[in-house]
C-alpha cells in the first residue's frame, strides 16, 4: 500500500491549496449554503462586523493584540466580539477546523 502512495504522492503548490483557491473552486450553490449556514441568524451589520473581525484575525494568525490593535478596539472588546461569533454562528474561532469554515465563508461571500 505504501508503493502505491509514493507513486500517487504529488506535490501541490500553495496557489492551488489556499482557502482563497479553494473559495474560488466551490460551486455557487455551495457557496451560498456555506454563508448561509455560517451567518443566518446575524443581522447584515453583524455580518460585516463578523467578517472584519475573522479576516483581520487570520491574517495575523489568531494573535489577540494585533487583530485589536488593528481593528482598534480593546482587548477585552474582542474577545467580547470572538464569543459573540461562537455564540450566534456556533463556530469557534479558536478551533483550527470551525476557524477554516469561518473564513471560508468570509472569502466566498467577499469574492
Amino acid at each position: 500500500a505504501s508503493d502505491v502512495y509514493k507513486r500517487q504522492k504529488m506535490l501541490l503548490t500553495y496557489d492551488i491549496t489556499s482557502p482563497i483557491f479553494i473559495a474560488h473552486s466551490l460551486p455557487q450553490e455551495i457557496k451560498s449554503a456555506l454563508v448561509h449556514s455560517v451567518f443566518a441568524d446575524a443581522t447584515s451589520e453583524e455580518i460585516h462586523e463578523m467578517q472584519d473581525l475573522i479576516s483581520v484575525y487570520c491574517k495575523h494568525d489568531g494573535n489577540i493584540e494585533q487583530t485589536a490593535a488593528e481593528l482598534h478596539v480593546h482587548r477585552n472588546t474582542l474577545l467580547y466580539r470572538i464569543n459573540k461569533i461562537k455564540s450566534t454562528t456556533g463556530f469557534n474561532l479558536k478551533s483550527p477546523q470551525d476557524l477554516f469554515v469561518l473564513y471560508l465563508a468570509v472569502l466566498v461571500s467577499r469574492h
